[in-house]
């Protein structure tokens, strides 16, 4: 390979990967806040159970983040959801009588989705779990 091939090769390469420097942090920050968000999560629970103290680094508090981070992550996404719905059914609807009624229901399915996942979670740990 001649040594003007490999610096087009090297130069395209690094246009390529480019772009990936920006998810590169992205993914560094998340990957830190989950971390936190497992230490504390593991924190409280240890401190509940009296386990004592625990060890600092561990990639358990990264998949405990991951679990909580999707719960808020689903949370946010439904909240918005709910946001946005409200602000565009005025402009579907005609009166507003029939747009609080459409936010009832739509309220009624997430409490319903809400609870079939609680009882779920009941149903798999026991009763006297929660």
């Amino acid at each position: 390979m001649a040594k003007g091939e490999f610096q087009r090769a090297i130069g395209r390469l690094t246009e390529w990967l480019t772009p990936l420097v920006g998810l590169r942090d992205v993914a560094l920050v998340v990957g830190a806040g989950l971390y936190l968000v497992g230490y504390v999560v593991w924190s409280l629970y240890a401190g509940l159970e009296g386990l004592g103290l625990l060890p600092v680094l561990s990639a358990q508090y990264v998949a405990a983040g991951a679990t909580i981070g999707v719960f808020l992550g689903l949370a946010w996404i439904v909240i918005g959801g709910l946001w946005m719905a409200r602000s565009r059914l005025h402009t579907w609807l005609e009166t507003p009588t029939e747009v609080r009624l459409t936010i009832r229901w739509i309220l009624v399915f997430v409490l319903y989705l809400a609870n079939g996942y609680c009882d779920a979670y009941l149903w798999v740990t026991g009763p006297y779990r929660l």
